[in-house]
Formats: structure tokens, C-alpha cells, sequence
């Protein structure tokens, strides 16, 4: 979350910075060191170059490493106020943005990357990456809707890249069996909504990704909520036959999701077994009306292994297996 909130600081600033810019010179400055900055993940080299610009994207200061690992004295200068109409430098209480070898770096502290005053000593880790993943933010845990309904995203508002544009970056959705989603990735926008007759809870897992496949990913759980009161036929709308489903995730640790479909009213008998055929625990034993259903297990208190879940529903029934792993 903090380097979320770094992202949305600086990613105005990265594509206006004047990286062919010289340094000007004042006579006052803050002085920056580090002994242990890095790039793509190893200490900054002999030969780097570590820069700082203004608020205003105003190249101000730089140095060229000389130890491996280390850059300072960075001289990073402030504006000369007798120069007016010529901007120099920072102003006391300017954030400043650090980049390594022209990539923007992220700040490590122990000091903080502001102009205070003249002459102060501030050190100042930096990190930095040739290529920076797109970072997911502010997404909502959880979306409630009728099955009559629907809901839109726009993901674009929910994502920061420091080295590419939004219209570049890939979209993908898993972890869905009874929703119906419509992902649109050229307009970065999906449109979720259900059966009209469905209703319960899927967890949606969606991942975003730039051409190096370098990525993030979060979920949402989404619940729908049943219709009651509709009018007409609904036996479009309803399942067609019996149907268990893998469950998901599988392999898994410690909860998993069990969901099935019964096209009329039965009654339900959902059980897991071991591998010696024993009951561990009973998931569903009752009547239950035609429709979508999603239950979770959770296996926190059972011991690693092979298991079995089956379904009992009006004469029909089947059996899958699946594997917790701790």
C-alpha cells in the first residue's frame, strides 16, 4: 500500500521530466547520500547516475556512483530567487523525485525526499527497477447485486504503472463458474451480472499484466442476491440437469469452494470423505429448490491429503476428489 501511494504521488511527474536536462547551480542546497541504494534488485553500480528533480520537474541535482552501492554527496539545489523567470531548483518543503539511470526509484528512507534547508545532510535509500509491475489499488473487497442486475468496473481507475499507459496493459478473470462476465480489455472495462435466477457468492480473481508479463492481482467477492417475485417462465433460467463441479481452488489450503446445480427440488445430501471411505463432515442435508449453489469448506482442523466430496440429489449422484495441502 505504501508504494501505492508513492505511485499515485509521482506518476504525473514521470512522463514530463526533462531527463536530456542539465543541473544549474545556486548557492544553497540540501546534500542526499546512501550507502545502500539498489537497481533491478543489486547495488547501484560504479558509473550510475542518481538524479533528483522538483516538484516542477526541474532537473536540480545529480551524481555519477563511484562506490558500488552508494551515490553522495548529491548536491540537489534550490532555486535562485535573484534569477526570476528562470527556475533552477526546488523551494523548501518540495517533494523530490529521485530517479536511478533515468528510472524512477522508490524511496527506502531513512530520510524523507524533501528540500528542507540549506545545507542539511538527509540520507536517502533508493530503489529502483528497469521495469516497474502494474500495481492493483483501492479495489473493492466485495460487490452485492440483484441477479436482475448488473455491475460495471472500470479498471483503469484501479491501477498504476510507472513505465507504461493503462491502454497497454492486459486484463484477465478466473476464479468464475456461474457469473456471467464481460470483460472488455481494449476499453479496460467489465460488466459482471448473473441468471436471473441464480444467486450466491463467487470469488473473482483478476490479474493485470504488462507486455513482460510482469503483473498483480486481487480478488473480489461478489454475492448476488435472488429475485423473488418474477413473473413468467423461468425454466430458461434454470439448470437443465444435476451437475457437480470441481471444486475450487484445488489444490487448496485451508478453505475451498463446492458448488452445484439441481434443476428441480431435491433433496441434497453433501458429504467429504477420506480415503478410507469415512464421512469427515457433512456439508448439506436438507431440501433445497432448483437452482445455482456455492458452499465453502473449511478445512483448517483436517490433516493434509487426498479427499472426497460427493452429492446425493434425487437418485443422481457423483463424486470428485481433491487435494489440501499444508
Amino acid at each position: 500500500m505504501k508504494k501505492c501511494i508513492f505511485y499515485l504521488f509521482i506518476f504525473d511527474l514521470v512522463f514530463c521530466l526533462n531527463i536530456s536536462a542539465q543541473v544549474t547551480p545556486t548557492n544553497e542546497w540540501v546534500n542526499f547520500f546512501s550507502a545502500t541504494s539498489t537497481f533491478n534488485g543489486q547495488p547501484i553500480s560504479v558509473g550510475s547516475i542518481v538524479s533528483a528533480y522538483d516538484s516542477d520537474g526541474i532537473l536540480c541535482g545529480s551524481f555519477e556512483v563511484h562506490t558500488t552501492g552508494q551515490y553522495g554527496f548529491l548536491a540537489v539545489y534550490r532555486d535562485d530567487s535573484y534569477t526570476s523567470g528562470i527556475d533552477e531548483g526546488a523551494e523548501p518543503g518540495d517533494t523530490l523525485t529521485f530517479f536511478i539511470n533515468n528510472h524512477i526509484a522508490l524511496v527506502q528512507g531513512p530520510g524523507a525526499p524533501i528540500w528542507t534547508a540549506n545545507g542539511d545532510v538527509v540520507e536517502l535509500n533508493l530503489e529502483a527497477l528497469s521495469n516497474y509491475p502494474p500495481v492493483i489499488y483501492g479495489f473493492p473487497d466485495s460487490l452485492t447485486f440483484k441477479a436482475d442486475s448488473s455491475v460495471i468496473l472500470y479498471l483503469n481507475d484501479y491501477v498504476e504503472d510507472l513505465n507504461d499507459p493503462d491502454s497497454t496493459l492486459h486484463w484477465t478473470i478466473s476464479g468464475n463458474e456461474f457469473l456471467l462476465v464481460d470483460l472488455d480489455d481494449a476499453q479496460k472495462m467489465v460488466t459482471l451480472s448473473a441468471p436471473v435466477h441464480y444467486w450466491g457468492t463467487e470469488t473473482l480473481i483478476f490479474t493485470v499484466s504488462d507486455d513482460s508479463s510482469a503483473g498483480d492481482s486481487d480478488t473480489i467477492i461478489v454475492r448476488v442476491i435472488k429475485v423473488v417475485g418474477i413473473n413468467g417462465d423461468l425454466d430458461g433460467l434454470l439448470p437443465k440437469e444435476f451437475c457437480l463441479y470441481q471444486n475450487y481452488p484445488n489444490p487448496f489450503n485451508p478453505t475451498t469452494t463446492i458448488k452445484y446445480e439441481l434443476p428441480k427440488t431435491s433433496h441434497v445430501i453433501l458429504s467429504i470423505y477420506n480415503l478410507n471411505g469415512q464421512i469427515i463432515e457433512g456439508l448439506v442435508n436438507k431440501m433445497q429448490e432448483p437452482g445455482f449453489y456455492s458452499i465453502n469448506w473449511d478445512a483448517r482442523n483436517i490433516s493434509t491429503g487426498v479427499y472426497f466430496y460427493r452429492i446425493q440429489a434425487d437418485g443422481f449422484q457423483q463424486v470428485k476428489k481433491m487435494l489440501l495441502i499444508k
